[in-house]
């Protein structure tokens, strides 16, 4: 399952939302892969206690992957990475759990015809089943 969540403005609990529901996922035993698009502020990591994309990560996210400043981006293995207590012990027959990091201050994309690379490249991942997410 792969998990994203758009809003036009902050502060809707997208993040908050989006992260329970993979965790609930993984728990029932299913993959589940978070994709931060929050290219502003990204707060997955803060969520999932990451203390390095804490406020997301610089160069190697979401962002600069659409962008196409890199061929794949970062993945996180939620389970082994989290320095919450409850989230390190992974349950028995629980699913993976991957963060792919927003990156700090990615900010929008550029919308026009000559701008797609963005939206194509989220379609390759998607129709590619972004093994990219399954690899941690």
């Amino acid at each position: 399952m792969i998990i994203f969540a758009t809003s036009d403005k902050g502060g809707t609990g997208r993040s908050v939302t989006s992260s329970n529901l993979a965790y609930r996922q993984a728990l029932q035993g299913k993959d589940a892969c978070y994709l931060d698009f929050d290219f502003g502020s990204p707060t997955s990591g803060a969520i999932f206690d990451l203390s390095e994309v804490q406020a997301g990560t610089n160069g190697d996210g979401m962002h600069t992957y659409l962008a196409g400043g890199i061929p794949e981006p970062r993945t996180i293995n939620i389970w082994a990475e989290t320095q919450r207590e409850s989230l390190r012990n992974r349950p028995a027959g629980a699913g993976r759990l991957t963060l792919v990091p927003g990156d700090r201050g990615g900010g929008e994309f550029p919308s026009s015809p000559r701008s797609s690379s963005a939206a194509s490249t989220c379609w390759s991942a998607w129709t590619r089943r972004t093994n990219w997410c399954w690899s941690t």
